[in-house]
């Protein structure tokens, strides 16, 4: 086999969450893989380099010149992030060797390094690639830092391009292939005198100080429990007491825990422990079994904590629990696991995982119940959620959570995008989780949550913009979340301060929900908004392209098609939106909307017209909240007049979301002058769109 060895500059591209794509909608992701490849041999020629290998959902290619590789780099992001892929690439200039179809050597192993680290439409690049282009203007760098990675001796210091249109990743929030701190469980370690108090002192200066080596070092997935249980029927206790788990882990500063969504992936898979833990990027795992027996009220929860890198079974347990005591197991666990890693908890950290939110066990079961069908956000789900809640505060009057989590349901329910056809009014979604909002505050008013309930009352169904945001900067202020809220939807928060054109901080806010929780959809379509805002479709496309990905539903494929009409690429858009209706009993306002816009800007105004006629229709016949989606057709045919009609309607009626929908639809821009917008504008509470 012939070899040739030379300096060569040597970038690696992958796709980032491949594997959960995979998992999620096979066909769609290898439709990716293959766009991904198409773009690469478009573009890797135009700059004089060469494809050496394809591997997986990744790609090595090289380059003679450094300065046309990093050309290339930029321009291949571009592309990626026109067609809504999420590459990752990382380059480094070293001595390889090339054979007949493969390429080894340092150099290759430090641009996967560096590729590692990095996020979504990032280029990052090492000291050697930055050495050759730091003089040439068109480049524009920063550097991240310096880092040590594993199989490498010394440690390299990393930049990122900042060129427009790149992404450019928070070292604080960096996960890649770093060298592994030492682990030491418990019961390998004797601590005495002095050597306690200078590592408790050590944990109190990293807990202060934010250091990310502790969190790291004590960073958790706990994967979904196993239903042992011959029926799905019982399927609502893994979702949720797995939930409960991470919660009150959640809880105890010095552990990092992930979150549900990153770790519901993996449900009823064969994958590994240890490749799970490394794309999660935690040290242990916790993962169990168990069966509920009906006819006694029993549960036994099988459960264990283990090193997936050593193969350690640091502590396992069977419980055998009466249902009437389900509510502690959650705490036991949590308590157990604190133990076994020698985290000493703070006084404040005991007392919560001695106090259950509830003292009934089947007030607990009803409540995870309903947990599990409010999530499906279906009218029946929502019905069956409300039920089990009723069930559960009959038990416990003072049960804040259930309390809590009806009010959302009432908020969240009254939603005419999740619930299309909803003919509940904005004024009896109010009426409806007021109770609920003044019983939960009463039981808990130093609670986050309920404000960031009550915030989402106040921005979609009363439509006050300043008077939602000060709820939401009071839930802040209070902070009882660990670390941001990810059980309630941050999207209230990030949606109140885009309607106050706070925009630097709905980012600041949905990108650390997104790290904190990157398997949320809501968060994608948080940033995709935020994008919309900013008149960078582009952007917003890729966002919504993420959240497609995630979950295909009509909701989501909406906001791609409306951000294609916004791209004018109406081709394309008309694909998503005509999918979306076509996958709906009754289409979404938004979707009608949007698919009218689409064909009138295509020059098809019987399709344009009939879209239009649709909504008028369902308007008449009593369907309200649809009264701004109405005017935005208006508007694209230039009918400012009755445009203003029918938004003056929709604040009058206080329609769903109608401040929030306002400030986020471009086109309303348009109307910034005429006093009759900027009297609506006055009534919503908003500072101008």
């Amino acid at each position: 086999m012939k070899e040739t060895r030379k300096l060569n500059t040597i970038l690696l591209a992958d796709i980032a969450g491949y594997t959960a794509m995979m998992q999620e909608d096979e066909a769609r992701a290898l439709e990716l893989l293959q766009i991904f490849k198409k773009i690469l041999g478009n573009h890797v020629a135009k700059f004089e380099g060469h494809i050496v290998q394809y591997y997986g959902d990744a790609c090595i290619l090289s380059f003679d010149s450094t300065t046309l590789g990093v050309q290339c780099a930029i321009s291949l992001q571009v592309e990626f992030r026109e067609n809504n892929l999420p590459i990752r690439i990382g380059m480094h200039l070293g001595e390889v060797v090339f054979t007949e179809n493969n390429v080894f050597g340092d150099g290759v192993n430090i641009a996967s390094r560096i590729e590692s680290m990095g996020i979504p439409n990032s280029v990052l690049i090492s000291g050697s690639i930055r050495d050759q282009i730091k003089n040439k203007n068109e480049f524009s760098l920063k550097s991240l830092g310096s880092f040590e990675f594993k199989n490498v001796n010394e440690p390299l210091e990393v930049f990122a391009l900042e060129n427009k249109g790149l992404s450019v990743p928070e070292r604080s929030k960096m996960v890649g292939k770093f060298k592994e701190q030492s682990r030491k469980p418990k019961r390998l370690l004797k601590f005495a005198g002095v050597l306690a108090i200078l590592i408790t002192t050590f944990f109190l200066f990293n807990y202060l100080t934010g250091n990310e080596a502790t969190a790291k070092e004590n960073s958790i997935a706990v994967l979904p429990l196993i239903n042992l249980n011959n029926t799905d029927e019982f399927e609502y206790f893994s979702d949720g007491v797995t939930q409960e788990i991470i919660d009150e882990l959640a809880k105890i500063s010095s552990i990092t825990v992930s979150a549900f969504t990153s770790t519901y992936q993996y449900k009823n898979q064969t994958m590994p422990q240890r490749e799970i833990a490394e794309e999660l990027g935690v040290k242990y795992l916790i993962a169990g079994s168990y069966r509920l027996f009906e006819e006694d009220k029993r549960i036994r929860l099988s459960l264990e904590l283990i090193d997936p890198f050593t193969k350690e079974r640091i502590w396992n347990n069977t419980l055998n629990e009466e249902m009437s005591n389900a509510q502690m197991i959650q705490l036991s666990v949590a308590r157990k696991v604190a133990e076994n890693l020698n985290i000493e908890l703070t006084s404040a950290e005991k007392s919560d995982l001695e106090n259950p939110s509830t003292k009934n066990g089947e007030a607990f079961r009803l409540y995870l119940q309903a947990k599990s069908e409010i999530n499906k956000l279906s009218p029946e789900g929502l019905e069956n959620g409300t039920r089990f809640l009723e069930e559960a505060i009959k038990l416990d009057q003072n049960f804040s959570q259930a309390h809590t989590l009806l009010a959302w349901r009432y908020t969240a329910g009254a939603s005419a995008d999740f619930v299309p056809g909803i003919k509940r009014s904005t004024s009896e979604s109010v009426a409806l989780a007021m109770p609920y909002i003044e019983k939960a505050l009463e039981n808990d008013p130093e609670g986050s949550d309920i404000f960031l309930v009550r915030a989402n009352l106040k921005l979609y169904s009363q439509n006050k913009i300043e008077n939602a945001k000060e709820d939401v900067e009071r839930a802040f202020r209070i902070s009882s979340w660990p670390r941001i809220p990810t059980n309630y939807c941050i999207c209230t928060a990030v949606s109140a301060f885009i309607a106050s054109r706070e925009l630097d901080r709905a980012k600041e806010i949905a990108e650390q929900a997104k790290d904190i929780d990157p398997g949320h959809v809501l968060y994608d379509w948080d940033l995709g908004n935020i994008a919309m805002k900013e008149g960078d479709y582009l952007r917003a496309k890729f966002y919504y392209g993420l959240s497609v990905a995630k979950a295909d539903i009509p909701f989501f494929n909406t906001f791609l098609g409306w951000s294609l009409y916004y791209n004018e690429q109406y081709e394309e858009a008309l694909k998503y939106l005509t999918k979306a209706y076509d996958n709906s009993p009754l289409a979404a306002r938004w979707n009608v909307a949007s698919l009218s816009n689409t064909y009138f800007k295509m020059g098809d105004k019987e399709n344009a017209d009939k879209y239009l006629q649709e909504l008028l229709d369902r308007s008449s016949s009593g369907e309200p909240h649809l009264n701004l989606f109405i005017a935005d057709i208006l508007l694209e045919r230039n009918e400012k007049n009755r445009a203003l009609d029918y938004l003056e309607q929709g604040v009058s009626n206080s329609d769903f979301g109608f401040a929030v929908f306002l400030s986020l639809i471009p086109k309303f821009k348009t109307l910034q002058n005429e006093p009759r917008f900027q009297e609506i504008l006055t009534k919503i509470q908003s500072p101008g769109i």
